[in-house]
């Protein structure tokens, strides 16, 4: 499930009971914004926080 949590934030639910298998595709997710242009001439990050 994913929404919009604020005006430039957004959440993202995933039920995922391995940690570990959560863990990594929180990684994933990261680099692929991290490497990824949309476009636009700008280096684009996010951060990412885990609640269990």
């Amino acid at each position: 499930m994913v929404g919009r949590w604020d005006s430039e934030e957004f959440i993202i639910v995933l039920a995922e009971p391995n940690l570990a298998l959560l863990e990594e595709t929180l990684t994933q997710l990261n680099h692929s914004v991290e490497n990824t242009s949309f476009g636009i001439e700008r280096h684009i990050t996010i951060s990412i926080g885990l609640a269990r």
